[in-house]
């Protein structure tokens, strides 16, 4: 018995890209205009955790700097404390509390990016 294939897999990907962008098909063009518009309403969120010994001042230079140095406004960016730690009592179930934040992460199709 044949296995069933999809005839686009044997389709190479600049074929199939150099398909979709021509002006008779405008796939490729009319999905570039899709995702635009998408990412210039999206908000962007990142977070990086500094070492305790940067202060608010240290933030604030840094932020001016890097708006200099790369030519672009960075003064949206956020200087925030907050208290790290778990519960005294969940603190000895700290294994497990790692595991059920990973899979809250991945059943939201969230991704780790938190490395040791």
């Amino acid at each position: 018995m044949k296995k069933n294939t999809n005839p686009w897999e044997e389709i190479s990907l600049l074929d199939y890209e150099r398909h979709m962008s021509l002006d008779s098909v405008k796939q490729l063009q009319t999905l570039n205009q899709i995702m635009k518009r998408q990412f210039s309403t999206y908000h962007w969120i990142s977070v990086i955790r500094l070492p305790d010994f940067v202060t608010k001042k240290d933030f604030a230079w840094a932020v001016q700097t890097a708006s200099v140095k790369k030519k672009m406004d960075c003064s949206s960016a956020e200087f925030l404390e907050l208290t790290e730690g778990c519960h005294p009592r969940r603190q000895k179930n700290d294994k497990v509390n790692s595991q059920l934040t990973l899979q809250l992460l991945w059943s939201n199709m969230y991704q780790n990016d938190i490395s040791n």
